[in-house]
Formats: structure tokens, sequence, C-alpha cells
């Protein structure tokens, strides 16, 4: 969808930078956010889904770290600037990121503390 709307958009709204080591770490940062999201999801049909008998809290817990190491790369880069994650404008890698922690606190909001 977003790839849609920026070739609407044209090329002067790009929402992937064009320098390749920058499109290198929005890519790395796009999956980051898209990994969290599968792990939120994971971690809700585990949760509300799988019937209690049958849940397995060892893969409960490799889920939850999964969903915390994603996070906590995704902290370090947020930590590098007060802006934008890349560059100095709005990205496809912030808009996912930022989808991806608004689906996680909604979906799970103990799952992960906003600090």
């Amino acid at each position: 969808i977003l790839a849609y709307l920026e070739r609407l958009a044209g090329e002067d709204k790009a929402l992937m930078p064009q320098p390749i080591d920058l499109y290198q770490q929005a890519l790395r940062l796009i999956g980051l956010g898209l990994n969290a999201c599968d792990k939120s999801v994971q971690i809700i049909y585990e949760r509300d889904l799988r019937p209690p008998e049958k849940q397995h809290p060892a893969w409960s817990n490799r889920i939850q770290a999964q969903l915390t190491t994603a996070y906590d790369v995704l902290e370090s880069y947020a930590a590098q600037t007060n802006t934008w994650l890349i560059g100095d404008r709005l990205s496809q890698a912030d808009i996912t990121v930022c989808v991806a922690w608004q689906f996680t606190q909604f979906t799970s909001p103990n799952v992960i503390s906003p600090q």
C-alpha cells in the first residue's frame, strides 16, 4: 500500500531513501518492525486462541524474547536520532515501526513496556 501511494505522490515524496546505505538501513528497520508485528500475532494466538491445556510456556517465552529483541534493536536506532529514524524526513521505516509499536501496545500492552 505504501509503495503504491509513493508512486502516486511522485519521486519527490519517496518514502524510501535513495542512497544505498540508507535504503539498506530502511529495509532492516522495516524488517524488524514486521518481525515485531509477527511476534505480537504469535503471542495473541498462543494466549487467546490455543486452549490453556495446550499452551506451552517455553514457546511463549521464546516468542516474547524475540519480540523484546526486535524492539530493543529498534530502540537503539531511535536513540541515535531526535527526528526521523533515517535522514531528515518521514520514511517507510518510520511508518512501519510506528504501526508495529501501536499494534503491540494495542494487542499486548503488558508484554513490552513503553519507557
